[in-house]
């Protein structure tokens, strides 16, 4: 298997090219019990692997939960 390599300077580019996307494409996006959630999140070990599963699979979601880990989580993710 091929390690992948982040570089951080790729994902600040990302991320402002997904913002810039999204604004265009999306009004809001709404997280049913997203406190509930976030605080679930804050109680786990940031160094575990965890797996985010959405309910549908669109090409949008894993973009989404990217955002999201950025903005709100602070995972080491990988789209």
């Amino acid at each position: 298997m091929i390690k992948a390599q982040k570089h951080k300077f790729f994902d600040f580019i990302f991320l402002k090219y997904l913002y810039k996307i999204f604004k265009s494409n999306f009004h809001s996006v709404n997280i049913i019990e997203f406190e509930n959630l976030k605080m679930q999140l804050d109680k786990l070990d940031k160094t575990k692997n965890i797996i985010f599963i959405q309910n549908h699979s669109y090409w949008w979601d894993g973009f989404i939960a990217y955002i999201l880990n950025e903005k709100y989580f602070g995972y080491n993710y990988y789209v």
